[in-house]
Formats: structure tokens, C-alpha cells, sequence
């Protein structure tokens, strides 16, 4: 759906009847699959949603639509509701485009946020969704262009965090998940600022349709479908798509496990160094399942990288695992098995060098 990133900003705290405190109707205990604090752009971090985000995530999404989100949510809803409660709900909803556990919050030191909804394209279609607003048509006819890329979404930042690094750094946070075609994004044509940033991050535009309306009718602008396709084979390029910068190892992350550890710098070393030693075995037998079609092995190793690395601080080595676990627990298909696991050997010839200086690093610190 659109982005109005740098065009829209808002205040955090907007209008909305869902107390931050208190969970909202069908809100879920948990999140399967996130990542705890990721910083990834100097004093940035990109955490999950949380139940208290909601209002915030509420009015960055309409703000980023333009408005339309709101009025959408008017449509759709019961006649007595509020439509910032049928958003509330909507966001627990696992196939909505607002869905909770797409939804991605970024921070700075200064009270800047910023956030960003992520799906895989094409959506499930709602089964109880009999009611399609005429002005949403042209949206869900170039996202139909965009099948099989990861989608971004209402890619925005609250008032006063304009110009602050923050949409960038969902951007590059996004690359993660990067889907088999790519990455796809929706913007307003008149929208020239952030059709520049999404321009000096790789995306071109595919095609356009027209910018209707609440009521239907024609704004004389034109929603811009943007694409960024997915890079080669990342052992011929090595590894990193062109135009993305990604810090190869989360320093902060690296200094948060130590302290879960007491401070101990040895007992960090000790894990630095059985990450070294068992991420080439789990790669390998990975590479033995996918010459075997053996997806369930695939998926669990998959998995156990993922969670290494995250630990460690390697996000983009993480990202590339959750995606394709992602793919398998969800029942898409991962495409050419030996071509992803190559690309998560490329991603750890990046960092096992990097990691060993780590240790190194830390050694003599101690």
C-alpha cells in the first residue's frame, strides 16, 4: 500500500480509542518471529511493534495513505464503530496490511520514531472482506504487478524527524527480507522526496494507475509502483545488494550479550568462537539437504543460524534465515534451494572475518 515518507509526518499520540495500556480486541500474548532491538544506523534502533505503538502506528499509516486508510476503516466497520478501533483490529489480523506482526517501529536518541509495514506480496485475501472501496482498486492492482517481492509499506516518521535518518534506516532494515523478486514500494507520483530516497536506495519505477479519491474520483495524480529487483547471485556480487549499506556486525548487540552475561568478557569469546565453528557445519549440512529437496532439515537449520546470528549481532546473516524459514513455515516456495543457501554462505563469508577480529578485539579490551 502507499508510502508518503518525508510528505506526511505526524504527531505521535494521534487520535485513536485503543489505550496503549491495555491490550486491544484479539490482540496476540506474543510475537513468533522478531527481532528484540536491532541498531543498525548510529543511534537508530528497529524494534517489533508492541501493544503501545498502536495509536502511533495507527496514524502514521493514515497519514502515509493520505488519509485514505481512515476513510477505508470508516467503510468497512460497523456503523457504530470507531474507525480507529476497526484499525486497532485490523492490526491483529494476520493477512490484514496493517497486521501487528509486519509492522516495524524505528527509534532514535532525540524522541524520533518512525515506522514501516512489511508483507509478502500477494496477500491472502480476506475471507470476510465483501466490501472493496473503489478508491483502494487501483492499489491492489499494482500490487497484483508486484507478486512475489516483499512489500513496504506506510514507510513514515512522526513530526519533527523529517531528514533524520530514520526512513533510510527502515530501509535498509527492510532489505532483510528481501523477497524472490525483490522489494516493491507504492508512492504518490506528486511526492518527489521520497521518490528520490527510494531512488538512491535502487528502486524504479514499474508502472502507474491513477490516484482516486475517497470518493472515487480522479485527483489528477497517480500512484507509482517502484521496484528494486532481487540482486544475483550474491556469490558472483558478493553478497550485499547494490546501493545498501549494512553494518556487517550490531556492536550493540554484541555488548548486550555480554552484559546477559555478567560482564564476563571470556564467556562472550567463547561464544563468538562456537558460532565460528558450528555455522560452516549447520551451512554444510544445509547444503546437503537442499541437494537432497530435504526442506524440513533446511527449515530447522535455517532456524538455528538465525537465532546464532541474531545473538551475535549478524542482522543481515539473520534476515536471509528468517526469510527463508519464513518461506518454509508459511508454505511458499523458497525457488531454487541451492541458490539460498549460497546466499547465506556469501552473507557468512562477510562476517566470519569481522567476527574473528571480534575476538581479538575484546581480548584485548578485557
Amino acid at each position: 500500500m502507499p508510502n508518503a515518507f518525508a510528505a506526511h509526518n505526524v504527531r505521535a499520540g494521534a487520535p485513536g480509542d485503543c489505550d496503549p495500556a491495555t491490550p486491544c480486541p484479539g490482540e496476540s500474548a506474543t510475537r513468533t518471529e522478531t527481532w528484540s532491538r536491532i541498531d543498525i544506523m548510529g543511534q537508530i534502533s528497529v524494534r517489533a511493534a508492541r501493544n503501545a505503538d498502536i495509536p502511533l502506528v495507527l496514524s502514521l499509516v493514515n497519514r502515509a495513505g493520505g488519509g485514505l486508510p481512515l476513510e477505508m476503516w470508516k467503510q468497512t466497520g460497523p456503523p457504530d464503530s470507531s474507525p480507529w478501533d476497526v484499525g486497532a483490529e485490523l492490526m491483529m489480523y494476520e493477512h490484514a496490511d496493517i497486521y501487528m506482526g509486519n509492522t516495524w517501529i524505528a527509534e532514535n536518541g532525540e524522541g524520533g520514531q518512525g515506522a514501516v509495514v512489511l508483507y509478502s506480496l500477494p496477500r491472502p485475501k480476506r475471507q470476510d472482506d465483501t466490501h472493496e472501496a473503489l478508491f483502494m482498486k487501483p492499489l491492489i492492482q499494482l500490487e497484483a504487478e508486484a507478486a512475489d517481492t516483499t512489500h513496504v509499506s506506510y514507510l513514515c516518521t512522526v513530526e519533527g524527524a523529517r531528514s533524520s535518518g530514520l526512513g533510510s534506516a527502515l530501509l535498509r532494515f527492510s532489505e532483510s527480507f528481501r523477497g524472490r523478486r525483490g522489494m516493491s514500494i507504492i508512492v504518490g507520483g506528486e511526492n518527489a522526496r521520497a521518490r528520490a530516497l527510494y531512488e538512491r536506495f535502487g528502486y524504479q519505477e514499474l508502472t502507474n494507475r491513477p490516484l482516486l479519491g475517497p470518493d472515487g474520483t480522479m485527483t489528477g495524480d497517480r500512484w507509482i509502483l517502484m521496484l528494486k529487483s532481487s540482486w544475483p547471485n550474491p556469490l558472483a556480487v558478493g553478497g550485499s545488494p547494490e546501493g545498501v549499506e549494512m553494518a556487517m556486525i550490531d556492536r550493540s548487540a554484541l555488548e548486550q550479550l555480554k552484559q546477559a552475561l555478567g560482564d564476563d568478557p571470556a564467556d562472550l569469546i567463547d561464544l563468538i568462537e562456537t558460532f565460528l565453528g558450528e555455522a560452516p557445519e549447520i551451512l554444510a549440512e544445509m547444503d546437503k539437504a537442499a541437494a537432497a529437496g530435504d526442506l524440513v532439515v533446511i527449515r530447522r537449520k535455517a532456524h538455528s543460524l538465525k537465532s546464532n546470528a541474531r545473538d551475535l549481532g549478524a542482522t543481515a546473516l539473520a534476515g536471509l534465515c528468517a526469510w527463508l524459514e519464513g518461506d518454509l513455515r508459511d508454505g511458499r516456495d523458497p525457488g531454487d534451494l541451492a541458490l539460498r543457501v549460497n546466499a547465506l554462505r556469501a552473507e557468512w563469508s562477510r562476517i566470519e572475518t569481522t567476527l574473528k577480529q571480534e575476538i581479538v578485539d575484546i581480548g584485548a579490551g578485557s
